[in-house]
């Protein structure tokens, strides 16, 4: 990289030093990398400093509409609130400031005039009383729905960025660009990876997903139930999942080496199934192993992954209550005898515990029957248990519970924190 004439030059960086001007860009990358919206804060303080700004933003503006969500400001909160609950929906340079594309800049001296400046609310209401008279923005990404930038603005009394600020602007923009978009970049995987974990973990089928070494890379709250139970499958040191029978150790270890075959194209159907028998004398659990990548991705540095899907066959999908009478108008008495119905118990049973007689327990089986279009118990029984009623209710908060293990390199441990 050829360092422009400033940098270059001692006797021009008066008060900024070439090693700050480094430091920023070090700063930039790093911030950029960590998805996070905080690590941007001390970023655009330098950076901000560096050309004399007062209040200014790094933001973006999502479309249709002129939702604005500030990732970092030097604002003050007052100034903040106000200008993003009204004054940004006034202001006579929106439209002009959304159509520009990365390599363009909007300056306020340049494009509106003072005197016409003055005569608008949002300089009489807003930016005067804020000390703000020259606003400067340069778009760093655009989208149909979605713009960012970065805005400096300076005072009446000194509008202007000197030469020696517009220097270091200059050669810091392109690197402002490309960080903020690497930085939406790995915020918006974090984003989809955040939505899939949740996903998984709000299934009511239980899953596994495992290194090579059976290393539990995530448990959902389903399969923690299941494992934490100590009975046929249970969770060793450094999170290693093993059986209870040392007998069937070495099966399932052959069945979880058989999804890391080199070449998944070449094989119709890579991993398998197995039996896992359980000390309480229970029927065994199913064992289902797959996959866990795509083979497109193999070439990428992360480590393999397998999912096992665990069965239960003595496990009944107990339905929530508000679910079920969601999707089948039950009353709060005819989705209790749904629940227990579904986990097995009698109608007589059902009746007991409610309080009710059996009778009257009957007459709310007949309702739940043209309710849910079933004619007898075991129709109704397998409809409750496969329907979406089985699934966790939306106010449940299962999906927080979960282990998170941050890969750290093939010669070092995970590093594994349990989210609740």
């Amino acid at each position: 990289m050829v360092c422009p004439a400033f940098l270059l030059a001692p006797r021009v960086m008066t008060t900024i030093s070439r090693q700050q001007v480094f430091n920023t860009l070090d700063n930039l990358y790093d911030a950029a990398q960590t998805g996070s919206s905080e690590a941007w804060i001390p970023v655009y303080e330098d950076i901000s400093s560096m050309v004399s700004s007062n209040a200014g933003a790094l933001s973006l503006f999502r479309l249709p509409g002129r939702e604005l969500s500030v990732v970092t400001t030097t604002a003050p909160p007052e100034a903040l609130k106000e200008y993003t609950d009204y004054y940004h929906s006034v202001s006579p340079f929106f439209e002009t400031i959304v159509k520009l594309r990365p390599g363009e800049y909007f300056s306020r001296i340049e494009s509106y005039p003072d005197e016409q400046l003055e005569k608008t609310e949002f300089y009489q209401d807003f930016l005067r009383k804020h000390d703000i008279f020259q606003i400067e923005y340069h778009p760093l990404f655009d989208m149909p729905d979605l713009k960012g930038g970065i805005s400096f603005t300076r005072p009446k009394s000194n509008p202007n960025i000197c030469r020696d600020e517009r220097r270091i602007l200059n050669f810091l923009l392109p690197h402002i660009q490309r960080a903020f978009q690497l930085y939406l970049m790995i915020a918006e995987a974090n984003s989809a990876k955040s939505r899939f974990t949740e996903a998984l973990s709000r299934l009511s089928e239980s899953v596994i997903i495992l290194d090579r070494s059976a290393r539990a890379v995530f448990l959902n709250a389903a399969a923690e139930t299941i494992v934490g139970e100590k009975d046929g499958l249970e969770i060793g040191g450094n999170m290693i999942v093993s059986t209870s029978s040392r007998r069937e150790s070495k099966a399932f270890k052959a069945a979880l080496e058989a999804v890391f075959v080199d070449d998944l194209e070449k094989i119709s159907n890579p991993g398998g199934m197995m039996q896992i028998s359980r000390p309480s004398g229970r029927r065994s659990l199913q064992l289902l192993f797959l996959p866990f990548s795509e083979p497109e991705f193999k070439s990428h540095p992360s480590p393999q992954l397998a999912m096992i899907l665990l069965y239960d066959p003595e496990h009944r999908a107990q339905p929530a209550e508000a679910v079920l009478s969601q999707l089948y108008d039950l009353t709060p008495a005819e989705a209790q005898i749904g629940i227990m119905l579904a986990r097995g118990e009698s109608i007589s049973a059902a009746a007991e515990q409610l309080a009710v007689t059996t009778n009257t327990a009957r007459t709310h089986l007949k309702r739940i029957f043209s309710k849910t279009d079933t004619n007898r118990q075991s129709e109704l029984i397998s409809l409750l248990s496969n329907s979406a009623g089985s699934f966790p209710s939306p106010s449940s908060n299962s999906q927080n519970n979960f282990l998170h293990i941050t890969y750290l390199g093939d010669d070092k441990p995970y590093a594994v924190k349990r989210r609740y």
